[in-house]
């Protein structure tokens, strides 16, 4: 397992290098996925706020509680969490009343952070419980699943295969120690997997070891 986590971090040899196929449709795709990375938010390998597209520069949090509520806002992105999965998910064994303050106190704070920097999304309250709606940032492991998932490999999305690869930085949210995040981080690394072996019996196939 870990063999296939380290070739993705080092990086594979771009197919279009390898006498691929990839078409205009590929390039276009490719051009969309690099394009969109830098203006959302990454939780491959570290969780990360990115606010300029072109310098990649990420939110610096002052408090790394705000930061694990917001990771865990995006986490449960566009649906609603009670206030209590929240409070025990965040601060298991605390006492109600100060966890509950400190939950206020850290809303407060991304809301504001969010207001600085103008984002259109909107952190709800809503019958006791609370939605981050992502609007117009965008999440890597919303890109990574929707090509990734139930991909069969061949020569018509091979380029696609390589692009999304690329997401994959690390195990998901794997270097913060969140334990509510160890269900996904387990399901997204099953799809790498899946898709690192399919990768490499398509390239076994076409005879072009050095990619497999």
């Amino acid at each position: 397992m870990q063999r296939w986590e380290v070739r993705n971090q080092e990086g594979r040899k771009d197919w279009r290098e390898s006498g691929g196929t990839g078409n205009r449709k590929d390039k276009k795709t490719n051009e969309e996925l690099n394009t969109r990375i830098g203006a959302g938010f990454n939780c491959f390998g570290h969780f990360e706020w990115i606010i300029d597209a072109q310098t990649g520069e990420a939110v610096k949090w002052r408090r790394l509680k705000d930061r694990e509520l917001m990771a865990y806002l995006v986490h449960k992105r566009n649906r609603f969490v009670l206030k209590g999965s929240i409070l025990e998910d965040l601060w298991p064994g605390a006492n109600p009343e100060q966890a509950t303050a400190f939950l206020h106190t850290c809303v407060y704070n991304i809301r504001k952070m969010m207001n600085t920097l103008s984002c259109k999304e909107k952190l709800e309250y809503r019958d006791n419980s609370y939605r981050l709606e992502l609007l117009e940032m965008w999440c890597d492991t919303d890109e990574f699943e929707r090509i990734a998932s139930g991909m069969e490999v061949d020569a018509s999305n091979i380029d696609r295969c390589e692009v999304v690869a690329k997401l994959y930085k690390g195990n998901y949210m794997d270097k913060e120690g969140f334990i509510w995040a160890y269900e996904s981080e387990e399901a997204l690394k099953e799809i790498f997997i899946t898709l690192m072996h399919q990768m490499a019996d398509f390239y076994v196939s076409i005879r072009n070891y050095e990619s497999a």
